[in-house]
């Protein structure tokens, strides 16, 4: 689930007795599928199908770091600004997203849920989930809601 195939061709030159030959093979190749984060979860993971009908639903410490393990360095692009900015997923966070704050430009402490009604207008509906975490160094948070996988990634 969450991975589609698609059809190439692989070439290659290769240095023979009789001189050169092109060698050309039809190849198909698993990437994975351009969709929404939770949707993908939802695809790969078994436990979260019923996510849509169950947004209050928190993870089980095993279940968080099978969501990790199936994010990690994927990349993804938000869906709620209208710049397309493509960013790699680290990890998650450890709070969920209810819970998480973060500093400002000006070191002012923001709530990550009032932040993104105030600037975006958009109410979080999954706050029970743990946020995607986009960058190695500061704290740098993402909805999963709010994010698509990017297209054409192995």
């Amino acid at each position: 689930g969450g991975a589609v195939g698609l059809r190439g061709f692989f070439q290659s030159l290769r240095q023979t007795q009789q001189g050169l030959s092109l060698n050309m093979d039809l190849s198909i190749t698993a990437f994975h599928e351009s969709i929404g984060v939770i949707a993908y979860l939802q695809k790969r993971l078994e436990f979260l199908k019923d996510l849509p009908r169950n947004k209050g639903r928190e993870l089980s410490l095993e279940e968080k770091r099978e969501v990790e393990k199936a994010l990690k360095n994927i990349r993804v692009f938000v869906c709620h600004r209208e710049t397309v900015q493509r960013y790699r997923v680290y990890g998650l966070t450890e709070e969920i997203t209810d819970n998480l704050w973060f500093p400002d430009r000006d070191g002012k402490h923001l709530r990550l849920m009032s932040y993104f009604k105030d600037h975006y207008s958009y109410e979080i509906q999954f706050k029970n989930l743990p946020c995607l975490q986009i960058s190695r160094i500061r704290p740098c948070y993402l909805p999963m809601e709010l994010c698509m996988i990017c297209e054409g990634q192995k």
